[in-house]
């Protein structure tokens, strides 16, 4: 029974990735992060200094100006073109091909800017072309001195700080983005759940933006820094190979990410434990299926609990877990993530078949309310 559970919740995981996005030490000023004053901001410059969130046209005048203005026209161009790499299943990295068309759309948008609006955006996504290499993070910074509440700009600067190992960084980027609201409830609310899923020294591997960023911030307010997590679509940044390589983990030698990479990582990693996120696609999880446990909102492996232990765990999370629950309306982007709490749930299912009335209703009721809030 144990073999047909594990197989059926790999199969029923709901999320393929679609986060946002799906996120070495140097701590001196060389490296790339901000040079800020002595209360962490980042100093506006004199050009421009209330250029809120991402150069948007309203919808009336959207049609009209995309014909008339052809750097808009390649950021949409380009946007679109990079959101389908990032829905892929099997890969976080994109084709020859695809990179290849995405890098020539980020160095036609340097040659149109214009105006210092338009640097902000081409220099943002300059660096989201480069797969989170740290080389491309002056263009980043410059743009942040134009305008630090950019929440792109903020998302891939935290990105920088986690590729290089850059701790300092890190806690300045994570700061602004709570001071600016860009962390939302739900991701709070998730990521107090997904954190307390994943067991004492074991390493939580991610795949898209939000389980990241959301982990790595619930981890410093929760001071839980032995707790390593590792993410699926930082491995793209040679930096944050290096980093994982100066911390004790054998990594791949192949470039692309993907199904296959991931199984190379977790095999050559022999002596470590690993929680996979349930955000992680099915294709990834599916060749390991024989040896995972479902633990709240991750998948344990290698399973090393009996089914006393299985059960105990996800009793405990039924009662625990805010399931989202965070006292305002769930936003569609985030919907999906309650997904994730049904193979916790099916786990408890099966595993109680022979338990009481009351506590199968108790199961019962709690996915009556994840269904209700999708």
């Amino acid at each position: 029974m144990m073999h047909k559970l594990r197989t059926f919740f790999v199969f029923i995981l709901l999320v393929p990735c679609c986060l946002a996005q799906p996120p070495q030490s140097n701590n001196n000023s060389s490296s790339g992060y901000f040079n800020s004053g002595s209360n962490g901001i980042i100093p506006l410059s004199d050009s421009i200094k209330a250029v809120e969130g991402e150069f948007r046209l309203d919808d009336k005048s959207r049609s009209g100006d995309l014909q008339n203005n052809s750097l808009l026209l390649e950021m949409e161009n380009y946007k679109a073109a990079k959101a389908n790499v990032k829905q892929n299943p099997s890969s976080r990295t994109a084709s020859k091909s695809e990179e290849n068309q995405l890098e020539q759309s980020v160095i036609k948008m340097k040659s149109l800017v214009k105006t210092d609006k338009d640097l902000i955006e081409a220099n943002i996504l300059y660096y989201d072309q480069g797969n989170y290499n740290a080389l491309r993070f002056p263009q980043l910074q410059q743009a942040l001195q134009l305008n630090p509440s950019h929440p792109e700009g903020i998302r891939l600067w935290i990105a920088n700080s986690l590729v290089t190992g850059d701790t300092s960084s890190l806690k300045m980027a994570i700061q602004r983005a709570r001071d600016l609201g860009h962390i939302p409830q739900e991701i709070t609310c998730y990521s107090k759940d997904l954190l307390a899923s994943v067991p004492e020294k074991t390493v939580l591997i991610t795949h898209g933006t939000w389980d990241t960023y959301g982990a790595i911030n619930e981890m410093m307010i929760q001071n839980r820094n032995h707790l390593e997590v590792i993410s699926l679509d930082l491995l793209q940044s040679p930096q944050y190979r290096q980093l994982l390589s100066n911390k004790g983990f054998i990594v791949p030698l192949q470039s692309k990410v993907d199904i296959a990479y991931f199984k190379d990582f977790v095999n050559m990693n022999p002596t470590k434990k690993f929680a996979f996120s349930m955000t992680i696609p099915s294709a990834y999880l599916m060749q390991f299926e024989s040896q995972l446990a479902p633990n709240g909102l991750v998948f344990l492996y290698p399973d090393a609990m009996n089914e006393d232990q299985w059960l105990l765990n996800n009793e405990q999370f039924l009662e625990s877990f805010s399931y989202l629950d965070c006292g305002t309306e769930p936003s569609k982007e985030f919907e999906h993530l309650q997904g994730n709490y049904e193979p916790m749930l099916t786990t408890l299912e099966v595993l109680s078949s022979n338990k009481d009335d009351f506590k199968k209703g108790k199961i019962a009721n709690k996915r009556m309310k994840i269904r209700r809030n999708k």
